[in-house]
This record gives structure tokens, sequence and C-alpha cells, in this order.
């Protein structure tokens, strides 16, 4: 009696007696039934919105000891986040492995992708990042409309924020500050937007009563945002 391994394959067992020919069995192990269904690569990957993933997302279903098993049918989906899947279900090949592609959304932030298997409660679970797109707007967010004596730091700061062209939030995006020559003073009027596409900046009033115009700029983008100051 011969008991196969647990590795889906072909084995050769050979059969010898002295004085007698050898007997050669070939034996081959399938896979059992379906037991998991898991991610076999193309998780945790980054790409801006509206672009396809470096990668494929490959799923794979196996029995009991992860032999793959082909000719299944998984089924994808991006869920609430969005994006575009290749296809919507793929077939299992000989290694047991169904892959798509995957492109992102409009929304940046984090993507679940899921691979199932009609009967099954195990399922694949893919969390891509989805990046903001390069700097297309900057809005004034607030501190706008303040007085303040002369020589003197407004009560707020002046926050703008960059979005991309679908209005995701831009982190990294140079961000600079002027008064147009008006004789005012930044903290820093060169910055840099934080996580949340935000650039603060902290502005003290010309020597001069009156109004100034203070305009914040991205690199690449052509429209200012301004904020209005009123000094007394």
């Amino acid at each position: 009696t011969y008991t196969l391994s647990k590795t889906a394959k072909t084995v050769t067992v050979t059969a010898s007696s002295p004085g007698l020919a050898k007997v050669t069995f070939t034996e081959t192990g399938t896979p059992g039934s379906p037991r998991w269904v898991l991610v076999q690569s193309g998780n945790q990957q980054n790409a801006p919105v509206t672009t396809m993933l470096p990668l494929p997302l490959v799923v794979k279903v196996s029995d009991s000891y992860g032999n793959g098993i082909s000719g299944i049918t998984v089924n994808l989906s991006a869920g609430t986040f969005g994006g575009t899947l290749s296809a919507s279900s793929a077939v299992t090949n000989s290694l047991g492995r169904a892959s798509v592609n995957y492109t992102t959304s409009t929304k940046a932030g984090k993507a679940t992708i899921l691979g199932t298997v009609a009967g099954m409660t195990s399922r694949a679970q893919f969390a891509e990042t989805v990046t903001a797109g390069p700097a297309a707007g900057i809005v004034a967010i607030s501190g706008n409309g303040q007085t303040a004596a002369a020589n003197t730091p407004l009560a707020s700061p002046l926050v703008a924020r960059v979005n991309d062209q679908y209005g995701n939030p831009v982190p990294g995006a140079s961000v600079s500050f002027s008064d147009g020559a008006a004789g005012g003073a930044f903290a820093t009027n060169a910055l840099t937007t934080d996580s949340t596409g935000t650039a603060s900046a902290t502005y003290t009033t010309p020597p001069s009563p009156g109004q100034v115009t203070v305009n914040a700029t991205v690199a690449g983008v052509a429209t200012a945002v301004n904020f209005i100051v009123s000094v007394q």
C-alpha cells in the first residue's frame, strides 16, 4: 500500500526483488476540494488616480494543503470605492491562479478589492493605495477677510489647499505666498502642502493702513487664490 504525499504531483514508485526485473508504477496525486481563496500577488500597491496598477491582482484557490486548483471561477469586486477591473471574474489556471488588472478611480485613498468563490467563505482581500494626481488648482480654506492693526501678526494663519483635477488634496506641492510688495512679512512664504494638501502661512501686516491682497500660488498651476487683509 502506498499513500501519496500532501503535494499534488506525479511520483514514480519502483518495486524490485533480487533476480527479478524491476517494476515501475507512475502515480498522480490531484488536488483536493477547494478550501482557501488567497492573495497570491499584487497586494499593497500604490498608483495615482485613474491609473492601472503596475502589477495584476492574482488570486490563488487551493485545497487544504495549498495545492492550486484549476478551473475555479473567482469573482472580483472593487466595492464602493470604485475603480475598474479588467474583468469581473477570472478562471484559475493550472497553478490555481486567476488574475485581473485594476485601474484606480478618481478618488484618492484606500481601495479594497475582494476575490471570492461561490460557496466558499474564504476570500482574498487586496488593499491598494490610490494617491492624488498632479496639482490642478488651489483654494482658500481659512484666514481670508481678517482685520488687524499695522505691524501686527494676523490672528489666524492663511490656509490654502491644493487639489488635483478631481478635487483630491495633493500633498507635497510647493505653495508660495506673496503680498505683492505691500510691506508685510511672512514667517515663511515658500511652503509645502501637508498630508491634507494644505499649506498654512503666518502673516504680519505692513506698517501702512489699507487693504492688502495676499495671493497663494502653486507650482504648475496658472490660477492663484487671494486672501484679503484689512490693515487699520
